[in-house]
């Protein structure tokens, strides 16, 4: 919520034939350095409610979530329920911010909340964050525009709103604020909290998931109830649509932004161009958590002074102290219609309902319009949105894609990206496995050889170190990998970019949060670090925002698919797997399992890994079809090897998933000639100590004998090649 202004009651008296306008807007995303593209994003403002809908979303989709929302003076609160067994909050609804957080008991410095408030103790799937704080909580503080606050600590939580199709949808370990030391005259006694609604990370809709792509609609009643919709049900489509662009600034990241080009007020236009608040990248967000609009001091007494040559009633000074345009009347009908002017000819009439208030001292209408300091960011506010639909649909025509390029190197794949400002191009570990999205950094305590420079955050002008609540007040982190590798670091922020089909670079602005590695252990000298893009909300997928919503893709070259048990992890369920004509069966085994069994994928892993059991039964059937004479795993892996000099002895291995999805592979993707390249890297490895150390030293009548020598040895031992199944054992499921 941008801002929370009080001013006295409203009446809310509506009109007996209310019109209803339907303004959709349709969100896709492309970052440039200060601002998107202006091709970004679409808003469309439809003029009358239509019967026709929309198709773009599969019918097959099972039901669209959706939530009642009342209204309470002048903010729109949003029912939902948190925790098991259910509790229901009514939060603000809010699309100008992004964390989901209620006041939590026990409470430090709570407001006067008239419903009781959430005790976390009384819910199975309340479970604290831990960070690496002196008592391992994560704590946050958010301060709003109108300098109101919110401080407590993260948890995940179970969420639970409606769906159309009747059964519950419910979101399990999402990420909440647990409140417990709130102020401010932004909060109201009616509400629990705020449901943050922007395209950040931690947004509701953000952690909806891939499903509900940010596609959300409400229509704001002046009185009683309404709702909110995502997914499939929240597209708005119909006759009349006439469309404008939206636009993503770096300066407010997740924010909504429109192009206001001119105001109507009655017959007479009000440009924007001339006057400061002009621009061609956005200059006024459209904010469901603010009551007003709010306009550049400048522009907004052009609007005023030309509200002041209609109105012919009696100016009276406003009784809310907002400093908005007031006069005595005892009707609305004497002042004029405003008309927004969106660019690309979206032209935007409104109610007067929209435009004037009337405050409970009766008889007193003013302009919802507030000036504002030049510094703050202009609004399109709630009350000039009651009774428009409104549809957010953040991942429709994409004009541009974000992508990377990936390099292989030995059994990892590298993807390119540049950090900082300007930017640093980094090499690093490509890992659907894990989250963080983190690089070694200048000065390190105790850094890996790395072939490539090191990221020197004191270099960027955009790297900040994020701040917690510890004696140097850093945030550290640590984490240790399967292999027991590690990396320890601090958290920071900066500014991410990477390649888009549109040709312009894909941005992520200098809020996306890093790990800045400066202790680790020994990892590949060729990569920087790792890039996490798992479904955690630190993974690069997740922090590049709704309008890319986990839409993931990749072939690896080296010659060249995604659902839920372990959170941030893709799951498939794999049913059997053939080799050859021998079809192995996981039912029936301690694999067999309806809702995912086997990670796919994970591209920071080389090796496929089954279970012990199941893994022995595919080994068996390589077993008795191979004829060649086995032989031990050298690399100490325990994987089934063979000497032979092709690879075509072996079978074809067909990976069977649910639902009919079988995956024949490549004899390359299931076996590996592995002695040849223990002998190529043995050879390199002693050329190099022998030509670049000089640990060796021979006379001249010596050395054409010594590379006779070398070059007999390599082809021996490259003429005893070894053929290996990639299948590993793994001890648990």
């Amino acid at each position: 919520c941008l801002k929370n202004q009080k001013y006295y009651l409203i009446s809310m008296s509506l009109a007996t034939t209310m019109i209803v306008i339907f303004l959709q807007i349709i969100t896709y995303f492309l970052f440039t350095t200060t601002a998107s593209s202006p091709h970004g994003f679409t808003i469309d403002l439809i003029h009358r409610r239509s019967n026709a809908s929309s198709f773009r979303l599969s019918n097959t989709q099972a039901g669209s979530p959706y939530a009642d929302t009342v209204f309470d003076t002048y903010e729109y609160l949003m029912k939902l329920q948190i925790g098991t067994p259910p509790f229901e909050i009514e939060a603000v609804l809010d699309t100008g911010s992004e964390l989901i957080w209620t006041q939590c008991l026990p409470c430090l410095h709570c407001y006067d909340q008239k419903a009781p408030i959430f005790d976390p103790s009384k819910s199975s799937t309340f479970k604290e964050t831990r960070c690496y704080t002196p008592d391992h909580s994560c704590p946050y503080k958010i301060v709003y525009d109108d300098k109101s606050y919110t401080q407590g600590t993260l948890a995940t939580e179970t969420v639970t709103i409606h769906s159309t199709s009747g059964v519950p949808f419910v979101m399990p370990e999402t990420i909440i604020g647990c409140s417990r030391n709130n102020s401010g005259s932004g909060f109201r006694p009616s509400s629990s909290g705020i449901v943050g609604l922007s395209r950040g990370s931690l947004s509701l809709i953000s952690q909806m998931g891939g499903a509900y792509p940010g596609f959300i609609s409400y229509c704001f009643a002046g009185k009683g109830t309404s709702k909110i919709n995502f997914g499939a049900n929240a597209i708005v489509a119909g006759d009349g649509v006439v469309s404008t662009t939206m636009f993503a600034k770096t300066a407010k990241r997740g924010h909504y932004y429109l192009n206001l080009d001119a105001v109507s007020v009655g017959d007479t236009r009000i440009e924007t161009v001339g006057t400061p608040f002009h621009a061609l990248n956005g200059n006024i967000v459209i904010d469901s958590g603010t009551p007003l609009t709010y306009f550049p001091v400048s522009y907004c007494n052009l609007v005023r002074k030309a509200v002041e040559r209609v109105v012919t009633a009696d100016r009276v000074a406003d009784p809310s102290r907002n400093d908005m345009l007031c006069y005595y009347s005892n009707t609305i009908e004497i002042f004029p219609v405003i008309t927004m002017h969106f660019s690309g000819g979206a032209d935007l009439v409104l109610d007067k309902y929209n435009m004037y208030l009337e405050l409970n001292r009766g008889g007193v209408f003013c302009l919802a319009v507030i000036c504002n300091n030049p510094t703050q960011i202009a609004i399109f506010g709630n009350r000039a949105q009651n009774n428009l639909l409104v549809g957010y649909d953040s991942s429709s025509q994409l004009l541009g894609s974000p992508y990377a390029d990936t390099v292989f190197d030995s059994s990892m794949y590298l993807m390119k990206l540049q950090v900082g400002t300007p930017p640093f191009e980094i090499e690093a570990v490509l890992d659907t496995g894990s989250e963080l999205i983190w690089t070694q950094c200048l000065p390190c305590l105790n850094c890996y050889d790395q072939n490539a420079p090191i990221f020197d955050p004191s270099k960027s002008s955009t790297f900040k170190e994020k701040r917690c609540d510890t004696h140097d007040h850093s945030c550290p982190y640590e984490i240790v990998y399967n292999d027991k590798s590690y990396t320890k670091g601090t958290l920071a922020t900066e500014t991410v970019t990477i390649h888009s089909t549109s040709g312009e670079p894909f941005v992520m602005v200098a809020e996306t949060i890093i790990g800045c590695g400066r202790n680790i252990s020994v990892f590949s000298p060729s990569f920087s670090g790792i890039v996490g893009l798992n479904w955690g909300s630190l993974s690069l997928i997740t922090q590049m925002g709704g309008a890319y919503p986990g839409l993931i893709s990749y072939c690896f070259a080296g010659k060249g698919l995604v659902t839920t048990a372990k959170p941030g992890f893709y799951y498939l369920n794999l049913d059997a797997v053939s080799v050859g004509d021998t079809r192995i069966e996981t039912l029936g085994t301690p694999f067999h399992a309806l809702e995912g069994n086997i990670f796919l994928i994970d591209s920071g892993s080389t090796y496929t890994y089954l279970p012990g059991s199941f893994c022995n039964l595919v080994r068996e059937a390589v077993e008795y079809v191979v004829p060649a004479v086995r032989a031990a795993d050298p690399m100490d892996n325990d994987m089934l090897c063979y000497y032979s000099d092709t690879i075509d002895i072996f079978l074809v291995i067909t990976m069977h998933f649910s639902g009919g999805a079988d995956l024949v592979l490549d004899k390359y993707n299931t076996y590996i000639g592995i002695w040849n390249r223990i002998v190529e890297d043995f050879f390199v490895w002693l050329l190099y100590v022998i030509i670049r150390h000089k640990k060796l030293s021979l006379g001249t009548e010596h050395r054409t004998t010594f590379w006779w020598v070398m070059i007999l040895l390599h082809s021996w031992f490259r003429s005893v090649p070894l053929i290996v199944l990639h299948c590993r054992i793994e001890e648990t499921n």
